[in-house]
């Protein structure tokens, strides 16, 4: 049976480009999770209570501690929880410390993968390319 999912280095997208590493990929692709996650705060959630200060969060994920903090919510306990969640994804997908699509991508150097990785995948090409190998 066929993983729902995108078909990865067909050679119309790698032509003439060698296969990245896992361990280049993987600095990426946790920057592109991040940023793609970002939302403005709704400005209906802001009170005066939450320009006190901003709340701040740690847990350990991806085999280290995440330190986040979110300010201008009146209840940021739900804006933490996503944050977080968007994080636990990428290491899902990404980690070189457990299974995931990119360690079994790296295993067997070709695959099917999601679209969120495929996608984090051909932004770090896109980089690279840009780059001139400066951020491969």
């Amino acid at each position: 049976m066929r993983r729902k999912g995108v078909e990865l280095f067909p050679k119309q997208l790698v032509a003439g480009v060698t296969r990245p590493s896992a361990a280049r990929l993987f600095p990426l692709a946790v920057a592109t999770a991040l940023l793609g996650s970002c939302q403005s705060p709704d400005p209906a959630g802001v009170s005066s209570e939450a320009a006190a200060g901003p709340s701040r969060e740690i847990r350990v994920l991806m085999g280290t501690t995440a330190e986040l903090r979110v300010g201008g919510l009146a209840e940021p306990a739900a804006a933490l929880d996503a944050a977080f969640s968007a994080l636990a994804s990428v290491d899902e997908r990404m980690s070189l410390w457990k299974e995931s699509e990119l360690a079994a991508l790296n295993r067997m150097g070709h695959g099917v993968v999601s679209a969120e990785t495929f996608a984090v995948i051909r932004h770090a090409l896109a980089v690279a390319a840009a780059s001139d190998g400066a951020f491969d």
